[in-house]
Formats: C-alpha cells, structure tokens, sequence
C-alpha cells in the first residue's frame, strides 16, 4: 500500500520514459521533500502533458538523496497499456491516492497486505526481532541477561522464545525466564510475562524450548527489553532464545 502526502506536484526535469528527477514544485504545491516524503516508501503518481493528451499513473519510491520519484510500477496510461509513456515534453507529476489505497467504507473489515512486504516502521504490523546466543547459567546466581533489544514507542505484541540445552549429568530443579524492562531482574507482575519450571525430585538431562507471552506492552518512549533467566541445577545448563514484537496499534 502506498503512503500519502498532502498537495505535491511539480515538474521532473526531463520527459521521456526515464524515472522522474524533480525539478521544481507546481506553482501552489510542494515538492515531495518539501511535503514530507519519506525515503524508500511507495508513492503513487499522476503524470500528464499540458494537453493531457499524454498521462500515465504509476507507483515508485522516493529517494529523497537523490530527489528521484521511481517510476517502477505503471498502472494506467494514455495508451491503454502498462508500459511508461514515452513523453514528448516535461509533464506534470503529481502524487496521488487511488482507490485500492484507500480503506474500504465496509464496517469492521481493514484490507491486510496483499504481498510479501513488509510493514514500515511506525506502520501497523511493523515487526521486530532480536535472537541471542547460548549464555551459561549459574546455579543458584542471580538473574542474567540473555540479550536485549529496542522497542520503538507504541503498542506492542511482545513474546520471547527460550531454549535450554544442558549436559548429560545435569538434573534441573527450578529455572525462571522473564521479559523485563530492567536489566537482569525478573518480571513475574503477570503471568504472561514470564515462564518457569519447577520440581522438587528434579528433571534429569534437560533440552526445553519455552515460550513467553504474547503479552501487551504500551511505551511513551523508545524502550528497551531483556530476556532474563535463572535456574538451579546440577553441572552445566545454557539457554539462547529471541524477544519479538508486532506492533498492534
């Protein structure tokens, strides 16, 4: 789905099929740059020749170090076809929102993406992981980091996967893994939020993926989450695991 931007047009500096350099805005309008245009996202375009006997509409990103609209996907054109128009003179190009951008007027029902892309960041739907390697527990210690990552503000999805590999002696009687916004402590405030195992007569040989979440979390800021855990145990027991998130709203 392409982005939006408010009263944008102006004039490429050159016609042809090449991809549109902007040159100038259209008296009354705003370049794309001066518009607020993002880098790297999908606009979608109209170009037109002063007759309108030559239009072509398309979709391409922007490359705002370059000042270039791409001219990637064309859509409809003057000539009936999918091919970019071949313009005789400097057209008009303006950005524009087309009905299949547009939230249908049906009750309840948002359109999801219809490809493989991915959401941008700030979008709903924006994804972000971060994996971690094994790390040695200490038998008894105090809570580790496995690993930590950013979370933009926003509402999240958050969840976090563990896995623990131990050597062939160990007997494990107790381990705790937790999703926390403070550095190696646990955060069992929610059941969600954390994920342990405990037994008195203990669980010889263990290999244990585990799961925490999904749980919501609501940040006013840009946050950063850990993935903590401790144990007791016999011999040696490591975990690694990830913290996701998907942002909901």
């Amino acid at each position: 789905m392409a982005a939006f931007i408010n009263a944008c047009r102006f004039t490429p500096s050159a016609g042809g099929t090449t991809d549109w350099t902007v040159s100038a805005a259209v008296a009354g309008y705003m370049t794309p740059a001066a518009a607020g245009a993002a880098n790297g996202r999908l606009y979608k375009y109209r170009a037109e020749s002063a007759d309108l006997s030559q239009w072509e509409m398309g979709e391409g990103a922007y490359n705002s170090g370059t000042g270039v609209l791409a001219r990637t996907t064309v859509l409809f054109n003057s000539a009936g076809n999918t091919s970019k128009i071949n313009f005789s003179a400097v057209p008009q190009v303006a950005i524009v929102a087309l009905a299949e951008d547009l939230v249908p007027q049906t009750v309840g029902h948002i359109p999801g993406e219809p490809s493989n892309a991915a959401a941008a960041s700030g979008e709903i739907g924006e994804y972000i992981e971060y994996s971690f390697g094994a790390v040695s527990l200490v038998s008894g210690a105090a809570a580790v980091n496995l690993g930590s990552g950013a979370f933009p503000a926003g509402d999240w999805d958050i969840r976090g996967v563990i896995f623990i590999t131990a050597a062939g002696a160990t007997v494990a009687t107790n381990w705790n893994f937790s999703i926390s916004a403070t550095s190696a402590n646990h955060d069992v405030s929610s059941p969600d939020r954390h994920s342990q195992m405990r037994n008195q007569s203990g669980w010889a040989d263990p290999i244990w993926n585990g799961y925490i979440g999904p749980h919501m979390r609501r940040f006013s800021t840009s946050t950063t989450l850990f993935l903590v855990g401790s144990g007791s145990f016999s011999s040696i027991m490591s975990a690694s695991g990830k913290i996701s998130g998907r942002r909901v709203r």
